[in-house]
């Protein structure tokens, strides 16, 4: 949340591929990330910062570009929704 509340795309960017190179000079190229939860509800414990916010276009933007940055950066993305997590789907 606190990347996405930046509101700039190069910056979720930057960061993700900044992540996937130190991921593999460690031997990672798997990321189960992002997350595209959808804080609809800022009382749920389980969400909280983890999520890029409460609008679910700006989580699938910032969803899409952190997936492109880690890309950028040598190392595969996994999208991650948690169905159980929020009520997004109602």
């Amino acid at each position: 949340m606190a990347i996405a509340a930046a509101r700039s795309p190069s910056l979720v960017f930057d960061v993700a591929k900044a992540t996937a190179e130190e991921m593999r000079a460690v031997g990672f190229n798997w990321n189960l990330a992002p997350v595209l939860d959808v804080n609809s509800d800022p009382r749920n414990p389980v969400i909280g910062v983890r999520s890029f916010g409460d609008d679910p276009r700006d989580v699938g933007r910032f969803g899409v570009t952190t997936a492109e940055g880690l890309n950028a950066g040598g190392v595969a993305g996994t999208r991650l929704r948690s169905a159980q997590a929020d009520d997004s789907c109602m």
